[in-house]
């Protein structure tokens, strides 16, 4: 088997949250370079645009909605509306995220004030775990239901370094949301293990210095 069959996605639907820019965007790439039909969920309506713009004029199938991830209804009404359209939904990319503000430590180890736990407002600590654990679940169980009859499906959570190390610099609530994110997504998390009987492959991943599979 030559090696673009190995990954050969043609005829397959994903979704990719964050899809309008960064690693969102450079996964949907990839994913439509090699034949799937991406449809890009995003709350930066002109970072879709201008990425469906790109896609599409290297040749790809892609489909933009403006979406708050963090919206558990609208995530369900988005990800329906994907999967009716296109008749099956094969491919989840949960990559939306936020930061979670400042550290207590700079990098240099100094002590920061505003990163401090009694320094975090209650709707900074509540937007972060919204926006990077609460989505992830409502990605999970929105496409979950779609894969469930298909038998099939793969389901990518992007995490952190963060969610396993503690690191001083990085704000206090983007840890645990990624702890959390990454334990839906581990071999033994419960995530998977709620899917893995229905046919399905779910896995997080992290970003250090290169990628790497969690």
């Amino acid at each position: 088997m030559s090696y673009p069959n190995l990954f050969d996605l043609s005829g397959k639907t994903a979704i990719v949250t964050g899809g309008a820019s960064g690693l969102g965007l450079s996964i949907a790439e990839a994913l439509a370079k090699n034949g799937a039909h991406v449809a890009l969920f995003d709350l930066d309506q002109h970072g879709l645009e201008e990425a469906a713009h790109r896609l599409r004029k290297a040749g790809a199938d892609v489909l933009i909605k403006t979406v708050d991830v963090a919206d558990r209804d609208q995530m369900r009404r988005s990800v329906n509306a994907v999967a009716d359209d296109s008749g099956r939904l094969d491919i989840a990319f949960g990559n939306a995220g936020i930061g979670g503000g400042p550290g207590f430590t700079g990098f240099d180890g100094s002590r920061n004030a505003d990163g401090e736990i009694g320094s975090i407002s209650d709707a900074q600590w509540d937007r972060v775990m919204a926006v990077n654990l609460n989505s992830v679940f409502a990605t999970i169980q929105s496409c979950a239901f779609h894969m469930k009859k298909q038998r099939a499906g793969r389901i990518i959570i992007t995490t952190s370094i963060a969610s396993f190390r503690n690191q001083n610099w990085v704000g206090v609530p983007y840890m645990p949301a990624k702890a959390g994110a990454a334990q839906f997504g581990e071999a033994g998390g419960s995530g998977a293990c709620a899917l893995q009987h229905h046919g399905k492959r779910h896995c997080a991943w992290c970003f250090r210095d290169k990628y790497r599979w969690r």
